[in-house]
Formats: C-alpha cells, sequence, structure tokens
C-alpha cells in the first residue's frame, strides 16, 4: 500500500511541476517585452495612473480608436491593453511628402502597484482617453490581535 501512495504522490507532483512550468511561461510571456510578437507595434500611447480615495483611475491616450478595437484584461496588478490600430484611408497618396502611421495589433501591460477589484471596474473611452477606474482593495494583511476564549 505504501509503494503505491508514492506512486500516486509522484504522479501529483509531476502534475503539479508540468503546471507551475506552464503558468512560469505564459507568465513570462506575458510580462517580457521582447518576447512580444514582431507583428505588434510598438505601443505609443501616453500612460497615466491616479490614486484617489479608494480608487485607481488608469488614464491612456488613444486617438481614433474605439472600445471595439480595445481589450482590457486584468491579473493580479497588471492589466493588459490590446487591440488593433486600422486607419480609414487609403495608403495611396500621389504627392505625399511624409507619412508617419502604425497601424495593426499593439499590447501593453502596466503594472498598477496596488491591489485592485478587476470585477468592479469601469472601462470606456471618452474623448480618445481609454479610461479604466478600479475599486482599491484595502490591505487586510497585518498584525491582528487575536483575543482567546475564556471559557
Amino acid at each position: 500500500m505504501t509503494e503505491r501512495k508514492d506512486s500516486d504522490n509522484l504522479k501529483l507532483l509531476k502534475q503539479y511541476r508540468g503546471l507551475v512550468e506552464e503558468i512560469e511561461s505564459a507568465l513570462s510571456d506575458l510580462l517580457d517585452p521582447e518576447k512580444a510578437q514582431k507583428s505588434e507595434i510598438d505601443f505609443p500611447y501616453d500612460v497615466f495612473i491616479d490614486e484617489g480615495g479608494c480608487r485607481l483611475v488608469v488614464e491612456v491616450e488613444m486617438p481614433g480608436l474605439t472600445m471595439e478595437n480595445v481589450n482590457v484584461s486584468g491579473f493580479d496588478q497588471f492589466i493588459e491593453i490590446s487591440g488593433n490600430k486600422d486607419t480609414l484611408r487609403s495608403n495611396r497618396y500621389e504627392n505625399c511628402v511624409c507619412l508617419e502611421r502604425e497601424n495593426g495589433n499593439f499590447r501593453k501591460v502596466i503594472h498598477l502597484g496596488r491591489a485592485v477589484n478587476f470585477n468592479k471596474a469601469a472601462v470606456s473611452i471618452n474623448d480618445g482617453v481609454l479610461v479604466i477606474k478600479f475599486p482599491i482593495v484595502v490591505d487586510k494583511r497585518g498584525i491582528i490581535k487575536i483575543d482567546s476564549e475564556t471559557g
């Protein structure tokens, strides 16, 4: 019976290690900009993070984009903003002297620096500014005195 229990534990440990390696690989790909797909354009937008009271507000200047072009997702203290930037104009200009425009997929991972409640986040784009509002999660860790029961 002991051999079978050890064998089962070994199988579980191998499965656990495999899962941990997959998670580490996924996080490494997410957080390392050098591993980002080369088909993505640079993220040219300004980012502003404001902590006021019990909420965190992230503003990203994204002129010409709508919510249909942008995806926002979050994990731990990070958010990822991704999407596709297309221009409605054609790239054919007869007398064009200079044309500086990047189109394509973009992706940006932003560290928020605080624990936030992603389930109660609000996202909108107003006048070319992506606004994401998060309630801040109050840190409940720390030293707490535990009283003994008398009885």
